[in-house]
């Protein structure tokens, strides 16, 4: 008599089962007969990727922005990211390959974006695994760099001593000393209602440096 012993992998992750197959009967010298069953299961690394694109925005030229990409794998072995590149210097990966992640597992890769000009800057962050299906798997970087303002005001307090009635003008030099348009609004402290009244509300804009007074 034969008996066809069939074995399914659907459901298991990639690695070794052991099990045995028990016979019984009533055979007087063996009546259980033991039978060893070892299941290999080939597994398949699947990488996900999310979100497909990182959109920076815009950022001052000097400083940086951070996104992240949530990496999962939603295989049935073992994910091995070997290598995660850019091609712009702009944009850096902040993790540390070779990386493992088990089927079921997400990891965090941060990005910066820390633009040198006041430009859009465009790149592909690259993440080699070995998914057979996707060994590079791709997501858009996107930014602009924009130079920062920096306000410069001369004197840095105004002091006023009066006799009553009388009045007196003061005059504050107000600069630009970065590369950035400055939009700047002038309005009175709520140190009095009629101190208050006296100087009115303004608004300039500096689009270039502007000197100091010495």
């Amino acid at each position: 008599m034969q008996i066809a012993i069939t074995v399914n992998s659907c459901g298991f992750i990639g690695g070794t089962y052991e099990t045995s197959l028990r016979i019984s009967s009533n055979d007087v010298v063996r009546s259980l007969v033991f039978i060893p069953v070892n299941l290999l299961v080939v597994g398949e690394p699947r990488i996900v990727v999310i979100p497909d694109s990182l959109q920076f925005g815009e950022v001052y030229v000097g400083y940086s922005d951070t996104l992240e990409v949530a990496l999962e794998n939603v295989g049935t072995d073992a994910l091995n990211i070997t290598d995660i590149t850019t091609s712009m210097g702009e944009f850096q990966p902040l993790l540390s390959v070779p990386l493992m992640l088990a089927p079921g597992a997400t990891s965090q890769l941060p990005v910066v974006f820390t633009p040198s000009d006041s430009l859009p800057f465009v790149d592909a962050l690259r993440i080699t695994s070995n998914d057979a299906q996707i060994p590079v798997s791709q997501v858009a970087l996107l930014g602009s760099g924009r130079h920062p303002s920096l306000i410069t005001v001369y004197p840095d307090s105004l002091v006023f001593e009066l006799d009553i009635p009388d009045s007196a003008t003061a005059t504050l030099a107000i600069g630009n000393a970065g590369l950035g348009t400055l939009h700047c609004r002038l309005t009175a402290g709520a140190l009095s209602p009629r101190i208050s009244a006296l100087i009115l509300s303004s608004e300039r804009i500096f689009r270039r440096r502007l000197p100091m007074p010495a």
